[in-house]
C-alpha cells in the first residue's frame, strides 16, 4: 500500500509540472506550439506569390502534345494519355496531422502552391485565407495510387509523368527518348518552357541538378572561420509541378537523380536525416530558398552570418550541430529518433535557457488523456519532441553545438526511458541534467574542445554558483567515463571538499544509458552499475555519488 500511494503522489506532482512548465503561450488552446505573434521567433521574409501558370503535366496538355507529336511523326510509340500523379494540397488541422503527413517520407510538402510565380524570395508562406493560428496548405504531387492518410485534402490536378531514374525509365511505360519529346512539346504549349530552349529552335538537352552547401565558423571573439560542409539536409530543385530531392553528403555535396531542360529553383529543408528537423511554430521544416530565382547552374552555397543573416546562419548551424550530435550518437550508441519519431527544433531569440520540458512527455505518458474539449487539446499540445533553443545575438558555432548536444542529451533520454525520464523529472532533477552536461561535454569535445574543457573540473562552489537551479548541473556522469581524479590534482589551497573523489573510470555511455532505462535517480544508477558491470572501481562510485547527493541536499 504505501509503494501504491507513493506512485500516486508522483502522479499528482507530475500533473503539476505537466501544466506548469509551460508558458503561457503554451497552454494556449491553439493546437499549434505558438502562433505568429511571438516576435522573438527566427523569421526572415515572408514569400510572396506572383501569377499563376497554366500546369504542363495536366492530362489535357500531356493529350495535346500527344496529338501535336503524332501529326508530325515524332512518335514512334503507341501509348495512352491517362493519369499517373495527382496535384494535390493538404491541410492539417493539428499538430496531429502534420504527424501523420511528416511520417510518410516518399512525399515532399511545400507551403505554397507550386503553379504560381515566385515574386519574392521568402522561408515561409501562409494562404491569407487561412487562420495564422492555423497550419497553412501543403502542397505535393502523390501517384494515383497514393493511400491518404486521415488528412483533409483536395485534388487540384490530375497528372500525366514518367517516374525518371538517372537515364533509364523505372516505369517501363514509354522510353526515354519519347518521355523527353513529349514533355519538351508540353512545356511549350503551356508556356513554361525557357526562353533559350523556345527561341532556339531545337533542344538544348537536359541537365543535372548539384551542388554543395557549407555554412562558415563563426565566434563572437575570433570572428569568422572556416568553412563547414553542411551535411544530411534535404535540397530540392523544383520547376512547377516537376521536383528532385537529395540529401547533402559529408561534404555538404549533392546530385539529383532527376535531370532539368528549364532552369530550376533550389531550397533546402532543414531537416536532417529525415528525425531531426529546424521547426516553424507548426512543427513543419524551415525552408531557405536560394537567391536569384531560376538557374541551370551548380548551387554552391557558402552561408554567411555578415552575408545572409544571422537567421540563416543560425539555422544552418543549428543543422551542421543536428547532424554531428546524430554521429556522436552513433558513434557512443546512444538512443536516436526511430520510424514514428521525429524531434523538432524551435528556434527563438532571447536570454531565456533552452529546454525540452514541452517535449518531456511525448513518450509512453504514464496516464491516460481524460475527458475531452480543452482538456484533449491542451494534452495534445504538449505531447510533443519540442526542443526550445534559444539564441542570443552573438552566439558563436561553439555555443551553439553544446547547447545543442545538451538539449538532444534530454532527448536520448526521453527516448530511452520515457516513464522514468518523468519520474527522475519530480524524484531526482540533478541526474536529468547531469545526464544532458555529460552528452554535452563528450559529444563537444571533438568539435570544440577549448569550449568545454572546464566542465569536468568543477567545485563544490562552481556547482552552486550560477544560479537557483545549478546545483542540478553536475559532472558526475562525465567522472563515470573520464579516468581523472579532480580531488588529487586539485589546485593549490583547495580542500579535498572542494572537489569530487572521482576514482571511478571506464564506464560507457550506452551503460549510463541503460542505466537510467531502470533507474530513476543517482544512487538507482550506482547501484545498478555496481550490480551490472565490473570496471574494477564499483566500489568508489558510492563516494563520489555522496558528494553530488551532499550539494542536492544542502543547496539554497
Amino acid at each position: 500500500m504505501k509503494t501504491t500511494k507513493s506512485i500516486f503522489f508522483v502522479l499528482i506532482a507530475l500533473s503539476v509540472i505537466l501544466f506548469n512548465s509551460c508558458s503561457p503561450e503554451d497552454s494556449d488552446e491553439l493546437i499549434i506550439d505558438e502562433s505568429y505573434e511571438g516576435a522573438d521567433y527566427l523569421f526572415e521574409s515572408e514569400m510572396i506569390l506572383g501569377d499563376k501558370k497554366e500546369i504542363t503535366y495536366t492530362i489535357e496538355n500531356m493529350q495535346r502534345a500527344f496529338s501535336n507529336l503524332s501529326k508530325t511523326g515524332r512518335l514512334d510509340e503507341d501509348f495512352s494519355i491517362e493519369t499517373t500523379d495527382l496535384y494535390v494540397r493538404f491541410l492539417p488541422a493539428d499538430t496531429t496531422d502534420i504527424k501523420l503527413l511528416k511520417q510518410d517520407t516518399s512525399i515532399t510538402l511545400f507551403d505554397h502552391p507550386l503553379d504560381f510565380e515566385i515574386e519574392q524570395i521568402g522561408s515561409w508562406y501562409h494562404d491569407p485565407s487561412i487562420a495564422d493560428s492555423l497550419p497553412t496548405w501543403q502542397y505535393t504531387v502523390v501517384d494515383v495510387k497514393y493511400n491518404f492518410p486521415l488528412v483533409k485534402y483536395e485534388v487540384l490536378a490530375n497528372l500525366f509523368m514518367v517516374d525518371e531514374d538517372d537515364d533509364t525509365m523505372s516505369s517501363g511505360r514509354i522510353s526515354q527518348g519519347t518521355w523527353e519529346r513529349l514533355e519538351e512539346e508540353a512545356l511549350r504549349i503551356s508556356g513554361n518552357l525557357d526562353e533559350e530552349n523556345l527561341n532556339s529552335g531545337r533542344s538544348l538537352g537536359r541537365w543535372r541538378p548539384a551542388g554543395c552547401l557549407r555554412v562558415e565558423e563563426n565566434s563572437a571573439t575570433t570572428g569568422n572561420g572556416k568553412m563547414l560542409p553542411i551535411e544530411g539536409v534535404e535540397v530540392i530543385a523544383r520547376r512547377g509541378l516537376k521536383f528532385s530531392k537529395k540529401r547533402t553528403d559529408r561534404n555538404g555535396c549533392f546530385s539529383m537523380n532527376l535531370r532539368f531542360r528549364n532552369s530550376v529553383k533550389y531550397s533546402v529543408k532543414w531537416e536532417v536525416i529525415n528525425r531531426y528537423r529546424v521547426a516553424n511554430p507548426y512543427g513543419l521544416s524551415r525552408t531557405y530558398n536560394r537567391p536569384g530565382g531560376y538557374t541551370k547552374s551548380r548551387w554552391q552555397q557558402d552561408i554567411r552570418r555578415n552575408v545572409h543573416g544571422r537567421e540563416v546562419w543560425t539555422e544552418a548551424t543549428v543543422a551542421k550541430a543536428i547532424r554531428e550530435f546524430h554521429r556522436q550518437a552513433e558513434e557512443h550508441r546512444i538512443k536516436v529518433p526511430g520510424l514514428h519519431n521525429n524531434i523538432k527544433i524551435r528556434l527563438k531569440y532571447g536570454s531565456k535557457s533552452s529546454n525540452v520540458v514541452n517535449g518531456s512527455f511525448r513518450h509512453n505518458p504514464i496516464y491516460p488523456v481524460l475527458g475531452g474539449g480543452t482538456n484533449t487539446v491542451v494534452m495534445r499540445n504538449m505531447l510533443r519532441n519540442d526542443v526550445k533553443f534559444y539564441v542570443e545575438r552573438n552566439d558563436g558555432t561553439s555555443v551553439i553545438f553544446r547547447v545543442m548536444m545538451h538539449e538532444l542529451g534530454h532527448m536520448s533520454h526521453i527516448l530511452e526511458a520515457g516513464v522514468n525520464f518523468q519520474f527522475s523529472y519530480v524524484r531526482d532533477p540533478m541526474l536529468v541534467e547531469s545526464w544532458a552536461e555529460c552528452t554535452e561535454y563528450y559529444f563537444t569535445k571533438p568539435y570544440y574542445p577549448n569550449s568545454i574543457s572546464s566542465m569536468p573540473d568543477q567545485t563544490r562552489r562552481t556547482i552552486i554558483a550560477g544560479g537557483t537551479k545549478s546545483w542540478q548541473y553536475t559532472p558526475f556522469f562525465i567522472d563515470l567515463k573520464d579516468g581523472t581524479n579532480q580531488s588529487i590534482i586539485r589546485p593549490y589551497g583547495a580542500t579535498t571538499n572542494d572537489y569530487a573523489n572521482d576514482n571511478v573510470a571506464g564506464y560507457g555511455l550506452e551503460r549510463m544509458l541503460k542505466a537510467l532505462d531502470n533507474r530513476t535517480t543517482l544512487r538507482g544508477v550506482q547501484e545498478f552499475l555496481i550490480n551490472n558491470y565490473n570496471y574494477g572501481t564499483e566500489n568508489n562510485i558510492e563516494r563520489m555519488r555522496d558528494f553530488y547527493e551532499n550539494i542536492k541536499d544542502n543547496h539554497d
